[in-house]
């Protein structure tokens, strides 16, 4: 099991050479000892009950360093060290303010403690996992479509997409110790419960959804889904990676493309399997002028994902700049195809994810059962 990776990451700031399996020299002593150590029983493995000990035990020497540790225990100490959305707002926190941090903080703690009241309750849903979204409701968020990736602005804004209520959703699960995990369908992110036997189902926004049905709404290639692009359960790496990338997004929106760059390498490098982060990394090298790194993104983006509408549009669009007409010619049919509401972007590249679904029809109805 990988150290948790904001906890790696602040610490990495102050200590060369940094084992986190081990644990950490706080005391600068030369030795790392008692409660310095986070393997406490010597299993070889840091659980989540470690770093509990390990974040408590050592709560002066970790909040004198600063950084997401001081944030971590005026605010986020509602959620064990380990959960994921410690990474996700650590990552985004230098898009925002320390008051918006804890604002989101706060938040995500209000939802938890309603679950935990729906769990005390006699009568419970047969799918718990739609409780987290009950919650959410209950503090009065709207689950709507976003152009802002950003979790933190969105969730103080009581506004969440269905990628940005997942995070939510696993979050909750994850104080919970429920079976829990997030699934990539093409530009979009749902939870999935998962025990690994006879227990699974997915939820979306709050409503049941059968894996056949985002195959057919977002037309996903069976070789992307052989090469587990989509609709498998996301590992920690893979959820670290969406998180980068919802970062580069953000920056990419803010013309930060150089920032976006950065994030984008540390998404694909966490995840080579993500299509979207290819194509997302080939908009940030296009937007710089950089056209034949660009083009190799996005062919790599459309052997992942053969069906990738708006790869196929800024393939074209890069292979004009780069004076290969006929190639664009046919690129450009072919996003047409697959989605035929990419004729109004005219000569733009996507900046921030793949095209719409290609059955509009079947969207609409997701969509609407889902947020309306």
């Amino acid at each position: 099991m990988r150290p948790v990776h904001w906890i790696e990451t602040e610490l990495s700031r102050h200590f060369e050479d940094l084992d986190l399996t081990r644990g950490a020299d706080l005391d600068r002593n030369g030795k790392i000892e008692g409660s310095e150590r986070t393997d406490q029983n010597s299993d070889g493995e840091v659980d989540s009950a470690e770093w509990q000990k390990f974040t408590g035990d050592n709560k002066a020497a970790l909040e004198k360093l600063g950084g997401h540790f001081k944030t971590y225990y005026s605010a986020g100490t509602a959620f064990k060290p380990d959960n994921p959305i410690h990474d996700l707002i650590s990552i985004e926190s230098e898009l925002v303010s320390p008051e918006d941090v804890k604002k989101a903080y706060g938040k995500a703690e209000e939802i938890l403690h309603i679950v935990q009241e729906y769990l005390a309750s006699e009568e419970l849903p047969k799918k718990k996992l739609i409780l987290p979204y009950g919650g959410m409701e209950r503090v009065g968020i709207e689950f709507k479509n976003q152009s802002d990736s950003g979790f933190i602005n969105n969730i103080n804004r009581n506004v969440l997409d269905c990628d940005t209520s997942s995070f939510v959703a696993l979050a909750i699960a994850h104080e919970l110790n429920w079976p829990v995990f997030l699934v990539p369908a093409p530009d979009h992110i749902f939870v999935r419960w998962d025990d690994g036997k006879e227990d699974r189902y997915n939820m979306d926004g709050g409503l049941s959804v059968d894996d056949p049905v985002y195959s057919v709404v977002y037309n996903i290639s069976q070789d992307a889904l052989d090469q587990g692009v989509y609709m498998q359960n996301m590992k920690p790496d893979d959820i670290l990676s969406l998180f980068y990338s919802n970062r580069a997004a953000v920056k990419s929106d803010r013309g930060m493309y150089e920032d976006a760059l950065k994030d984008n390498d540390k998404a694909i490098e966490l995840n080579p399997n993500s299509a979207i982060d290819y194509n997302n990394r080939g908009d940030a090298k296009f937007r710089l002028k950089r056209y034949k790194e660009a083009l190799a993104d996005f062919e790599k983006a459309l052997k992942l994902d053969p069906n990738f509408a708006e790869a196929y549009y800024n393939r074209a669009n890069t292979e004009r700049k780069l004076g290969k007409y006929k190639e664009a010619i046919k690129d450009r049919q072919r996003a047409l195809e697959l989605n035929p509401s990419l004729s109004c972007l005219c000569d733009t590249v996507g900046s921030t994810g793949s095209a719409s679904p290609s059955n509009p029809s079947l969207l609409s109805l997701l969509l609407t059962v889902i947020f309306d």
